[in-house]
């Protein structure tokens, strides 16, 4: 390890460039993957920490490295210590931290590239203190700004806090992050100018940034959507439960008026033992009494209220529900998540049963331990075929729509702890949906 701190920091034999690039970028990877707020105490005393404890992780495998080969093969170096460091790190969802040390690690090498042109273009023009050796080493402290603005500027925009991601778009940059990477070794190998290595650098670093930042903002808009389709959704049902319970209410009003003319009716038609007559009567009463008014009631109300406005769908749709449920309360589980879920697993049922001759629908939901269970069940037309089925594709022609309600019980299950598994068996659609109670 002395020898490599002799010759590379304490001699610099390639100038205050080299340990001010190695400290900038373990640095700039610190501050990128620490989430939290560095305003507390407590925070930056731990991001202080992890900073000394990665610099001395890098510092002995750049020394090990150096021993063995002669070479502290410092780019290597420090990609497997920022893959240690992204493992162990809690503070970011796993997609959202492989991309974020993709780019940076891309970027940073653009960034090496464009401070040793900078040096060498600056040198030929005469300019003075481009390095030690001139009295202060400008570049150098160019690209140390620049590499902790790009760790800023990555951590600014983190998408980890959005359930759904563009994942077509991630791969896309991280091709991106590779054509980097392809790039930074042209720039020692090519007879390219100063100048044009320059440019090329700089332009390529722009490119990267460029869609790393359209990727935050298309996943932020498919997010924003989601969730603004989760509004209407929950906003339209309430709507029709509202009005649904409003008619059976005033129904219930009126009729309590003519309660009292059927009583005496009959009452003269059994004094009169007219009991064919009495019965045809009182059934009458109790379909109109009864026949369309609420009829499941389990205890929990955002349950009551999902089932009970599926339950008239169902029914001016000629679709039969049956449902088995038992469960308490008090679930633990979001109010708006729990309906969006419910919601939009019926919904695709009663699309599945859209084409079938006998539509029905079976749902189960139960407490098992800590886990709400929740199985939905419906026959599917043979036409659909098996694999579109199992990805729940809609067949509405404005599927770009109603594809999102799909998505929106991925994603509340995730959110929840959960899974989500479909199956085909014996002509029926099954989509079983597990959830953590805490």
């Amino acid at each position: 390890m002395s020898g490599f701190l002799q010759i590379y920091f304490i001699e610099k034999v390639y100038g205050y460039a080299y340990p001010i690039t190695f400290v900038a970028f373990i640095i700039g990877m610190v501050v990128m993957l620490s989430g939290g707020s560095m305003q507390t105490v407590s925070m930056r005393m731990r991001w202080f920490a992890e900073v000394c404890g990665v610099l001395v992780m890098a510092v002995v495998f750049a020394s090990i490295c150096y021993v063995i080969l002669g070479d502290p093969k410092t780019n290597l170096v420090l990609f497997v210590v920022m893959l240690i460091y992204t493992l162990v790190s809690r503070d970011y969802k796993r997609m959202a931290k492989w991309l974020m040390v993709t780019v940076y690690f891309s970027t940073n090498l653009q960034v090496i590239i464009l401070g040793s042109n900078l040096t060498g273009l600056l040198r030929q023009i005469n300019f003075k203190w481009v390095g030690p050796e001139d009295g202060f080493d400008t570049t150098g402290v160019i690209v140390m700004i620049i590499i902790l603005l790009i760790a800023l500027f990555i951590r600014k925009f983190n998408v980890t806090d959005f359930p759904y991601h563009a994942d077509r778009y991630a791969i896309l940059i991280m091709l991106i992050s590779v054509m980097g990477l392809v790039i930074y070794s042209m720039g020692y190998e090519s007879d390219l100018s100063n100048g044009r290595l320059l440019i090329l650098s700089t332009m390529f670093t722009t490119v990267e940034l460029l869609a790393y930042y359209l990727f935050y903002v298309i996943s932020k808009e498919q997010n924003d959507k989601v969730a603004l389709m989760l509004l209407q959704q929950k906003s339209s049902s309430e709507r029709e439960y509202f009005k649904l319970t409003q008619a059976n209410q005033e129904e219930m009003r009126l009729l309590r008026h003519e309660l009292k003319n059927y009583f005496g009716y009959a009452s003269a038609l059994l004094q009169q033992k007219r009991y064919e007559e009495a019965l045809t009567m009182f059934e009458e009463v109790t379909e109109e009494v009864f026949g369309d008014t609420l009829v499941i009631d389990c205890g929990q109300d955002v349950i009551n209220s999902v089932m009970n406005t599926v339950y008239h769908r169902c029914k001016s749709r000629g679709i039969h529900l049956n449902h088995h449920i038992v469960v308490p309360s008090q679930l633990g589980i979001r109010d708006s998540e729990l309906y969006s879920l419910l919601m939009n697993l019926l919904e695709n049922a009663m699309e599945g049963c859209s084409d079938v001759e006998k539509p029905v629908i079976d749902i189960t939901i139960k407490v098992h331990g800590k886990q709400l269970l929740i199985r939905v069940t419906n026959p599917v037309s043979r036409e659909i075929r098996y694999s579109r089925r199992l990805t729940l594709k809609t067949t509405k022609a404005d599927s770009g729509f109603h594809g999102y309600g799909t998505k929106i019980i991925g994603i509340i299950a995730s959110k929840n702890n959960g899974i989500v598994q479909y199956d085909i068996d014996s002509g029926a659609f099954k989509v079983d949906v597990m959830l953590s109670l805490g």
